[in-house]
Parts: structure tokens; sequence; C-alpha cells
């Protein structure tokens, strides 16, 4: 998990860590970063998606859990 996250970008890493980590809404990560919702939101379903094909490339996670 950890070398996947660390293949995202910095935003796209923090936005999700927030989000499934620490447990925080979208608003809140927007008032915590200083981005706006609609940027906060973007990164965190692009961002999911790509871990996840991360995580199946290593097989970390069955692929057909990362269809959508």
């Amino acid at each position: 998990l950890d070398g996947a996250l660390a293949a995202l970008k910095d935003n796209v890493r923090l936005c999700i860590v927030l989000s499934s980590h620490e447990g925080m809404t979208h608003d809140e990560i927007a008032d915590f970063t200083g981005m706006p919702v609609c940027t906060v939101k973007s990164p965190i379903r692009r961002g999911s998606e790509r871990l996840l094909e991360l995580l199946a490339a290593d097989g970390d996670v069955p692929r057909e859990e990362t269809s959508s």
C-alpha cells in the first residue's frame, strides 16, 4: 500500500489519505488544503481508481474488484 500511495501525485495522495485514513469530508479537506471542493473530489475519485490498479498489478487486490 505504501508503494502504491507513493506512486500517486502529492495532491492526490494527500486527498486520499485525508479522506480514507483521517475520515475527513470533502468540505473539510477543501478547508484544510485551501483547494475548492470540486478540486478535492476529482483527485479522490481518480486517485482511488489508480490506487486499486496499482495494488492489483502488485497482486494485492483481486483484479475483479478493480472494475467499476
